[in-house]
């Protein structure tokens, strides 16, 4: 087993990866985020699919550490969305998009990886979708795996980071949308199949206008919070 303690000066988790995987000497990577909790098996259930499937991006099953009812409002939406997708895959047998991809439990191979150019480190937020749409874009097998499991144990309880850490995601899918202008699935007006009918004029207003979206939401939040 080798190990390596690698230290720079913070550029963002895009950076901290692409230096990781720079560094790494085996042919598939994993990237786990600093609140997971893996199975015994997680390992185990990530190998399994690389050795049935060539040139695999396998996404694992990312569950909430406590209820979602019992989780900050904020955190509510994110949960519900990874659940959403887990039900939908398990469902139909669909794989994942490209753009559903998340860095909180992946892996791939290091040579697919850096054939695309790695992780987009100008990116503050959403490297992990742009990679993935890439790489779908590339020919690599999008696959979830059910088995390779983590807990998310969220300790996240301030609003106000919140808000700011969902304003940088907005601004960060606008340059991604214009990155790939020529796809639209790769654009934030993706979101819509995730909601309601209900917040979509506020959400068209965040992606047109972010500054004006950002405001709004604070007012949103603490409606929806006394509800």
């Amino acid at each position: 087993c080798h190990k390596v303690l690698e230290r720079q000066t913070n550029q963002g988790a895009a950076a901290a990866r692409h230096r990781g995987i720079e560094l790494a000497r085996a042919p598939i990577v994993l990237c786990l985020d600093d609140d997971m909790i893996p199975s015994p098996r997680l390992l185990e259930e990530h190998l399994a699919v690389h050795a049935t499937t060539p040139r695999a991006v396998v996404v694992g099953c990312v569950r909430s550490g406590q209820a979602v009812r019992d989780l900050p409002l904020f955190e509510r939406f994110h949960a519900h969305s990874l659940d959403k997708m887990a039900a939908s895959i398990r469902a139909t047998g669909r794989v994942p998009r490209g753009t559903e991809i998340y860095s909180g439990n992946l892996s791939f191979r290091r040579d697919d990886y850096l054939a695309v150019g790695g992780f987009d480190k100008s990116l503050p937020r959403s490297e992990d979708l742009e990679l993935g749409f890439r790489l779908e874009k590339a020919g690599a097998a999008m696959r979830y795996a059910d088995g390779a499991d983590t807990i998310h144990d969220t300790d996240h309880t301030d609003e106000e980071r919140w808000l700011r850490t969902a304003f940088t995601y907005g601004v960060t899918e606008q340059r991604i949308g214009r990155k790939h202008a020529s796809s639209p699935e790769a654009g934030p007006f993706r979101y819509f199949a995730l909601l309601r009918a209900l917040p979509m004029p506020a959400f068209a207003l965040s992606i047109v206008a972010p500054g004006a979206g950002h405001l709004g939401a604070r007012a949103v939040t603490k409606i929806a919070a006394g509800l």
